[in-house]
């Protein structure tokens, strides 16, 4: 076999004979892919229109345009990772009852904390935190100081609240890794004394004894009692966990191993899996999917697969077998400039 030109109107150009007739490469190819995919990253990752004007210096792609673009969608991983885009949004959910029944001030309340700030003790400077008591009905607030995250001070700013606003029925809190109410620079060591303050049986125990119900909202969803949700297709996709004040490139890799609903059937919050077997729950609208589980493990390499024989027989298409429901449009023609194309001449 050799090499189909395509026959175009510069032969009177200074333009290189190989521009002048371009090899013609067939849509949905592997070789066609190969030559896309290699032009793109040789482009340093450029869009279809670079691409494509490069490889129409040798090559000639029918529909070229859409044809790189959508080769460049489907096995560029790096591009497909800077543009996917989160999941989409569904109907809103109803409020929940203690946000919209009439109750009691502070009879449901959210409590963080936001920090730290510098305040001056005895000459020195020092750093305290404010803990944050939010009434979820009338949205009125309470603030305590405490001078460490220590679940000690926790307890006793949460005694003077009840002092003060009386004993809460539930408790609404972040579980230890999220919710930053201050754009402040927060460390990980703040968050694991938060999660001690939440886990410490001093806490449990006074909440018992006072009857309150504590809660968590999922990490990194501070909007969770909200409307920020998104429908995810299925367990086992691969995606990428947005990270706040981390470039894109920098994203981690999850696989969703878990999908859990809400009170109106829709999927709002996600079981991951990181590459290390770390698994946590993220909200659904910090996901952002790559769509590459299904096309990547069918995927094989065009240079390695086997050329079937002459006299193979394939199967005709039977009535069992799926059919493709096109859309109705009128009969397909070929495009008329196509016409000035003459015979096809065959290199040996």
């Amino acid at each position: 076999m050799g090499l189909t030109r395509v026959q175009t109107r510069l032969q009177n150009s200074f333009l290189p004979q190989e521009t002048i007739q371009p090899i013609f490469l067939p849509q949905n190819h592997p070789v066609t892919e190969l030559i896309v995919s290699q032009t793109h990253k040789m482009l340093l990752h450029g869009g279809p229109v670079l691409t494509l004007s490069h490889i129409r210096k040798y090559y000639w792609l029918p529909k070229g345009r859409k044809a790189v673009a959508q080769i460049i969608r489907k096995w560029c991983i790096p591009c497909r990772k800077l543009s996917a885009t989160p999941f989409a949004l569904p109907k809103y959910a109803p409020f929940p009852s203690s946000r919209v029944k009439p109750n009691p001030p502070f009879s449901n309340t959210g409590v963080d904390y936001f920090g730290p700030i510098n305040l001056k003790e005895g000459g020195s400077p020092k750093k305290f935190w404010v803990a944050l008591f939010t009434c979820l009905s009338v949205r009125a607030i309470h603030l305590e100081i405490v001078s460490d995250l220590s679940a000690d001070k926790f307890l006793n700013a949460f005694k003077r609240f009840i002092a003060r606003r009386g004993t809460p029925q539930r408790l609404l809190s972040d579980n230890a890794t999220c919710f930053k109410l201050s754009k402040k620079v927060v460390t990980e060591m703040w968050d694991l004394k938060w999660a001690s303050v939440l886990s410490s049986p001093e806490v449990l125990s006074y909440c018992a004894e006072h009857q309150i119900e504590w809660d968590f909202i999922v990490e990194h969803a501070p909007w969770k009692g909200g409307a920020w949700e998104r429908l995810i297709k299925e367990v086992g996709e691969v995606v990428l966990v947005h990270q706040e004040e981390t470039p894109r490139g920098l994203w981690r890799y999850a696989v969703i191993t878990a999908l859990l609903e809400n009170q109106n059937k829709e999927i709002s919050v996600a079981e991951i899996r990181y590459a290390n077997g770390r698994i946590t729950r993220r909200s659904v609208g910090l996901l952002f999917p790559l769509e590459i589980t299904e096309e990547f493990n069918a995927r094989v390499d065009p240079l390695q697969q086997e050329t079937p024989p002459a006299d193979q027989k394939f199967p005709k298409t039977g009535p069992s077998q799926e059919k493709r429901v096109l859309r109705d449009r009128k009969t397909i023609r070929p495009p008329a400039r196509y016409a000035q194309f003459k015979d096809f001449d065959v290199d040996a």
